[in-house]
């Protein structure tokens, strides 16, 4: 009985916040008094807008670090592999020293593959972000649109 009370409260505070945040995003303004309003919105889009694009361009400039660090990191696990592999195939003669040296290379080959999965995750995630900013420059480039045309309409009364 608590649970489903819980859920229910649960349930309209997230329809109000939506409320809220629906009607506070797409705001419309029709009168000259709301130039002020307005203006003020198409000012705060503009500075929001030129501090993700900054962050754009930033993440872009990473893209070329992040596809050098994959290939450079693949190709020191591709090296450790091989060495470790190496170093077990020596190691089978019932030497210690060997055995040793083959643990340690196979530990050195496990870190390196797992530098080289974490690179290539670093790519995909940057790549995300990319894709999550143009995203939401291209809401604001639509809201300036918006307010723009609202604008006109206050200008044409």
């Amino acid at each position: 009985m608590i649970k489903i009370k819980i859920a229910m409260v649960l349930c309209g505070l997230t329809i109000a916040a939506l409320n809220v945040t629906s009607c506070s995003s797409s705001k419309s303004y029709a009168t000259t008094a709301d130039t002020a309003s307005l203006n003020k919105e198409y000012a705060k889009i503009n500075l929001d807008m030129a501090k993700l694009n900054a962050k754009l361009v930033d993440r872009q400039n990473e893209v070329v670090n992040y596809q050098s660090k994959t290939a450079t990191t693949a190709q020191k696990a591709e090296g450790a592999a091989q060495k470790s592999k190496e170093t077990a195939s020596t190691a089978t003669n019932a030497n210690v020293r060997d055995a040793k040296t083959a643990v340690q290379q196979a530990k050195k080959a496990n870190n390196r593959a797992r530098d080289a999965k974490n690179a290539v995750q670093d790519e995909i995630d940057n790549a995300n972000e990319i894709k999550s900013l143009t995203d939401k420059i291209n809401k604001l480039k639509e809201r300036l649109g918006n307010l723009e045309k609202q604008k006109a309409g206050i200008m044409g009364q």
